[in-house]
Formats: C-alpha cells, structure tokens, sequence
C-alpha cells in the first residue's frame, strides 16, 4: 500500500483508487520495478 500511496503522489493523483482502475497490471508492475530501483 506504501508504495501505491507514493505512486498516487508522484502522479499528484488524489483518487489513488481510480489510478490503479486505469492502469494495467504490467505497466503497475514495471513501476514498482522502476521504484525499487531508485530506493
């Protein structure tokens, strides 16, 4: 959930909800592959 929270900030998307609705499990995926990567 942390990682999704700070996805939503990034993104400046209040709806972190709607964020996830519109996004494919694989571009989810390669994000928190991208995130990992730069902690």
């Amino acid at each position: 959930m942390q990682f999704v929270m700070r996805l939503a900030r990034e993104f400046r998307r209040a709806d972190w909800r709607r964020m996830l609705s519109e996004m494919s499990a694989t571009e989810l995926g390669e994000w928190g592959d991208y995130f990992r990567m730069q902690s």
